[in-house]
């Protein structure tokens, strides 16, 4: 990013916060720049089709956040589909319910789906559908002509159409099925792509087979949406979490660049406003990656956390005594934040705490039920792993 557009961005930032800051400030503003981006990216609309019995509430369960197909709430919008969301989750899943194909029952469906699909086109953007996937048991022999016109159907409305070969216990026999829709007389071309997905592993004391698929699916999804989806969809999937590390280092790399931008003019240690709002904005779009919800005494606490774990140092300087002077609770005497300093902070910042929305989500750290020896010892491992430059992240060109 060029050094003026990131100027223009930092004088931008100076109206995120004001002049001084405090556990309560920082907790309020956090809100609102988060709550902003929620807004700012909108939801990712996907149409999700197929034969009742197909296992399409495993798959949702399986690639998106909180049990979606339980705990979302499914809204009827005609008497074939309904609309499955969740506050919080930046995703609206279109679920044909009980989908038994003829030749009248697929026309009704067809009509509620292009219905449904012009509505949204109509609409102010954020309705859009980006993506049909069309589920398929991997189980079966072959895929029916009616089904075949009615995929080609769906591909005729201009959405990319995944075809998802679900319950794949059987490698071989998905792969003969895919090999055979790849190659019948009528062939599915205007499908984007062939998934076989096996959502949940089966054990039991005769047979083990463990899952997979999901993150081919999640990655050929992200080649075929538009790029207006990929953010809301980055943040609601949870089947691979690599995509969700690219993009907070994406996320870190810019304010980082923002931060050599408020340095072109060193600034004292006690006037780091700005600087703290790029790492506030920062921080705010990491969260939104990793889709985790903190209430305002969530963010105070993770900042106190930072700063009562003591003995982490970059650019010599100490982490917590420079987290404090922008929490108003301390100062950095003598210390000049030049370009290596802000740089080097905000870097260690964003890794730190892109680790600990990871620890998070995945439920090795615990917000309701807070263990602050386990806590501190996540922020010293991370904080380890930079300093050795072994980090389990990826964030390169941010150092």
């Amino acid at each position: 990013m060029a050094l003026k557009e990131n100027l223009a961005k930092v004088s931008n930032i100076r109206n995120i916060i004001p002049e001084k800051l405090n556990f309560t400030d920082f907790s309020n503003n956090f809100e609102r720049v988060m709550s902003e981006k929620s807004d700012e990216m909108g939801s990712f609309n996907v149409l999700i089709a197929g034969k009742t019995g197909v296992g399409k509430s495993t798959l949702i369960n399986a690639i998106f956040r909180d049990e979606l197909a339980e705990t979302g709430i499914g809204a009827p919008v005609t008497d074939s589909i309904k609309v499955i969301t969740k506050l919080g989750v930046p995703i609206k899943i279109y679920d044909t319910v009980g989908l038994e194909l003829d030749s009248e029952r697929q026309k009704k469906v067809m009509t509620e789906i292009n219905k449904i699909i012009d509505d949204s086109e109509s609409s102010d953007g954020n309705e859009k559908i980006h993506c049909i996937w069309y589920c398929i048991n991997a189980n079966s022999s072959r895929v029916e002509p009616v089904e075949e016109t009615f995929i080609n159907q769906l591909a005729d409305t201009g959405i990319p159409v995944i075809i998802v070969l679900t319950k794949a216990f059987s490698q071989s026999e998905a792969k003969e099925l895919r090999k055979y829709i790849e190659n019948t007389k009528d062939p599915l071309i205007n499908a984007k792509g062939i998934c076989a997905v096996l959502a949940k592993g089966y054990f039991d004391s005769k047979i083990s087979v463990k899952e997979y698929g999901k993150k081919e699916l999640v990655n050929l999804t992200r080649l075929v949406i538009s790029e207006d989806a990929e953010e809301p969809f980055v943040s609601a999937q949870i089947a691979d979490l690599s995509i969700k590390r690219k993009k907070a280092n994406y996320y870190i790399g810019g304010a980082v660049g923002l931060a050599a931008a408020q340095c072109v003019n060193p600034i004292p240690g006690t006037d780091a406003p700005v600087l703290v709002g790029i790492q506030m904005s920062m921080m705010a779009s990491i969260t939104y990656v990793y889709g985790i919800s903190l209430k305002k005494e969530d963010v105070a606490y993770i900042l106190g956390i930072l700063i009562s774990t003591q003995g982490v140092k970059f650019a010599g300087v100490n982490l917590a005594s420079f987290l404090k002077s922008i929490a108003g609770v301390g100062t950095v005497a003598g210390i000049m934040i030049n370009m290596s300093v802000a740089t080097t902070l905000t870097a260690t910042l964003g890794k730190t705490y892109a680790y600990i929305m990871e620890q998070i989500l995945t439920r090795k750290l615990d917000l309701d039920n807070i263990d602050k020896k386990k806590w501190r010892d996540s922020i010293k491992t991370i904080s380890k792993q930079i300093k050795n430059n072994d980090t389990v992240f990826d964030f390169e060109g941010v150092e």
